[in-house]
């Protein structure tokens, strides 16, 4: 097999960015951005159908290292230099936050470097479906976009790798690796891919892999201006890998089909770890023509609410689009200022935009108090892009238990977000049918006090 660290013109997306673990024992950091300590994983409820096998909701205020290892420099010890990829930032733990349930990978530097950014792993390498049945792994992410729209050279990535590379270095591709979501300098698109075989070229065909070559974005928000769902989903009752980007299927591959069943095998039979990280330059963004150059800015910064991974039966359902029409909603009317909280156009999908309307009774317009959230057709009440500001709209998205979708309904008849310390709010007191709710500094008014019935 030839070396992943070989010269080649191929367009790449080889994941060899392979960096000095730091164990979770050894970590030390000033001011708290990391530190051991178990965090609650159930504010991410399994979908219906799946059983939970990780989660982290990133609910504290520094990374579990119980469940995470963060890696430094440019290489594993003895690995290919440059992480085999030809990119240029040095990963450091330092670049790492936990705040407010989000976890953040900023890259930090200007133009041609020098550039630090950071790789997250799980500690974890046993990922994979049980016999005959399935696994979901999953993440809602915003990707990173630097300031004035300078991002050219940045490569997130949300990705698992196969196990048997740890601490051998040299063995990829033909271990296996399977790129949920890869993302090249701001653009509103991703790629999935999966590696195998040998390199260059192969069964495979690497660097470039077997995927789909980045066809679509996200919407009705950018993939950098707001959380979007990617979700990979591996069966052993068929032998296939599926790609979803917010539910829709993006990619599929399987067993025999594009990739010989042998090659399949020695790529898929063992454990997988999970890893996001952000690469500066390389060979993905080179040969997609957006280029790491003098102008790229800092700043830019990758953010997880939530990292999943899940186990189910070989019938377990797919991801949950949105755009099939509405199954009957439970609950009853929330009311302020004579008017009701409804989903607009009477969508279920995820970001549908929240706001108030004349009281019909439809389903659209059915909420109820689980706890400390609002919810409708088993969605939540949410802050769109975790804003915290006033003014920050409402959205429906999938409950996974994030501050940004904590409505505590309080004496006073307020929806209040601790988080935020703000409260739900109909803008300007308007009572013009399609109003956009959103959330805004407590203060009692009659905007601010919604009843249920």
């Amino acid at each position: 097999m030839n070396s992943p660290a070989s010269p080649h013109t191929r367009t790449v997306r080889s994941r060899l960015r392979k960096l000095t673990i730091v164990s979770a024992a050894a970590i030390t950091v000033a001011a708290g951005s990391i530190a051991t300590g178990a965090h609650s994983a159930s504010a991410v409820p399994p979908p219906t159908g799946w059983t939970q096998v990780f989660a982290d909701d990133f609910d504290g205020s520094s990374l579990n290292t119980g469940n995470w290892q963060v890696t430094e420099g440019t290489s594993y010890p003895g690995g290919p230099a440059n992480f085999g990829t030809g990119e240029v930032e040095v990963s450091s733990r330092n670049n790492v936050t936990v705040a407010n349930g989000i976890m953040s990978i900023t890259a930090k530097g200007q133009g041609l470097g020098p550039w630090t950014a950071a790789r997250v792993e799980t500690n974890r390498t046993d990922f994979q479906p049980p016999a005959g049945g399935k696994l979901r792994i999953e993440a809602s992410l915003r990707l990173p976009e630097a300031a004035n729209g300078q991002s050219n050279g940045y490569w997130p990535a949300f990705w698992v790798l196969g196990a048997p590379y740890r601490g051998n270095w040299w063995n990829w591709p033909t271990i296996g690796e399977m790129d949920i979501m890869e993302n090249n300098s701001g653009l509103n698109r991703t790629w999935q891919t999966m590696h195998c075989g040998t390199a260059p070229g192969g069964p495979c065909n690497e660097k470039n892999g077997v995927g789909n070559g980045g066809p679509g974005g996200c919407a009705p928000t950018a993939c950098t201006k707001g959380f979007h769902k990617y979700t990979l989903d591996w069966s052993r009752a068929d032998n296939s890998i599926t790609w979803y980007v917010d539910g829709k299927q993006v990619w599929r591959t399987n067993r025999g089909g594009n990739i010989p069943a042998d090659v399949w095998d020695t790529a898929t039979n063992h454990g997988f770890y999970v890893i996001l990280n952000i690469a500066m330059g390389g060979e993905m963004p080179i040969n997609n023509g957006v280029p790491l150059n003098a102008s790229t800015s800092g700043g830019g910064h990758m953010d997880a609410e939530y990292v999943a991974v899940w186990s189910g039966g070989a019938t377990a359902p797919p991801p949950t689009s949105g755009n099939t029409p509405p199954p009957p909603n439970t609950g009853t009317p929330l009311k302020a200022l004579g008017k009701c909280l409804q989903l607009r156009g009477a969508s279920n999908a995820d970001g549908t935009a929240v706001e108030t309307s004349d009281c019909t009774g439809s389903e659209a317009q059915k909420w109820t108090q689980s706890g400390d959230t609002v919810r409708s057709y088993g969605k939540c009440l949410d802050i769109a892009n975790s804003g915290t500001a006033n003014g920050s709209p409402v959205i429906l998205w999938p409950c996974h238990g994030g501050m940004g979708q904590v409505f505590q309904h309080r004496a006073d008849n307020t929806l209040f977000n601790p988080r935020s310390g703000r409260c739900l709010d109909i803008p300007n007191s308007s009572t013009t049918n399609g109003a956009r709710t959103a959330i805004w500094d407590c203060d009692a008014h009659p905007k601010q006090q919604w009843i249920y019935g």
